[in-house]
C-alpha cells in the first residue's frame, strides 16, 4: 500500500511539473516587465477608427501622453472611447494586482505564445479575471481578453515595433467588443455623432464592434511633467 501511494505521488508530481524548457508564469511576467522597465514616459500620435454596432464615427487623430505607472492623457477628450488601461499595459502593475497562472502554449501565425490566466488579488477589482498571451521572441503582451468589462467581452490585440532601436512599443491595436447581453433597441439614435456624443452613447448600453488604433511618431523618455495629466477645471 505504501509503495502504491509513493508511485502515485511520483506520477502526480510528474503530471503537474512544469514542462521542460517552459518558464513559469512568474518568469513570463518578469520577462515582460523587463521589456518595459526602461520606458518611463512617451508621447505618440494615435489614429483611430470606430466600427461599432449602430454607431458611425469619423477617423480621429489625437496625441496620447503616457507616464508610469499608469498616467494617460489625450489631446482630445472625445477620444476616451476605450478603457485607458488598455491603451498601454504596465506589466509591473499587472503583477501587483493579479496572480498569474500559466495555461500553456499556443501558436498563432506560426509564432509561439504563452497563455496566462490573471486573477485579481482584490475581489472588488473592476476586471477580476483576464487572459494574456505573451510573445517570447520579444516578451510583449500581444493579446488580452477580459470577460466581461462594463457589460461587454473585451479583447485587445497588439502589434509591436522597435522604437529608437531599443523600446518595444505598440504600433497597432485592435479592440473587439462583444456584448455580454443584448443591447436595448435605440432606433433613431444611430446617426453619425460627434466624439463626445458617441462616447456617451457607447457608455449607455453594451455594443458590439471594433476600435482600431495605429501608433506613430513616438518620443520616448521625454520627462513629461505631471501637470499634463491633471484634470483641468471647467472640463
Amino acid at each position: 500500500m505504501i509503495r502504491a501511494i509513493a508511485v502515485a505521488a511520483v506520477i502526480a508530481a510528474i503530471g503537474y511539473a512544469p514542462q521542460k524548457g517552459r518558464p513559469s508564469a512568474k518568469e513570463v511576467m518578469n520577462n515582460v516587465a523587463k521589456t518595459y522597465e526602461a520606458v518611463d514616459d512617451f508621447v505618440v500620435t494615435l489614429e483611430g477608427e470606430v466600427h461599432m454596432e449602430r454607431l458611425e464615427m469619423p477617423k480621429t487623430t489625437v496625441t496620447m501622453y503616457y507616464k508610469k505607472p499608469a498616467k494617460t492623457h489625450f489631446s482630445s477628450a472625445g477620444f476616451a472611447m476605450l478603457p485607458r488601461e488598455g491603451m498601454m499595459l504596465n506589466p509591473a502593475q499587472l503583477q501587483d494586482r493579479y496572480d498569474a497562472t500559466l495555461q500553456g502554449e499556443e501558436t498563432a501565425d506560426g509564432a509561439k505564445r504563452y497563455k496566462l490566466q490573471l486573477a485579481a488579488k482584490d475581489p472588488q477589482a473592476r476586471v477580476r479575471q483576464m487572459y494574456v498571451w505573451v510573445d517570447p521572441s520579444n516578451w510583449t503582451i500581444v493579446k488580452t481578453e477580459s470577460v466581461p468589462y462594463e457589460g461587454r467581452n473585451l479583447t485587445f490585440e497588439f502589434k509591436y515595433g522597435l522604437q529608437q532601436g531599443k523600446y518595444w512599443l505598440p504600433v497597432s491595436m485592435k479592440a473587439t467588443f462583444g456584448a455580454a447581453a443584448p443591447a436595448p433597441d435605440r432606433s433613431g439614435s444611430d446617426l453619425s455623432q460627434t466624439p463626445a456624443a458617441a462616447l456617451e452613447e457607447m457608455q449607455r448600453a453594451p455594443r458590439s464592434g471594433t476600435v482600431e488604433i495605429t501608433y506613430s511618431n513616438y518620443r520616448v523618455n521625454v520627462n513629461l511633467p505631471d501637470g499634463i495629466f491633471e484634470e483641468k477645471s471647467g472640463k
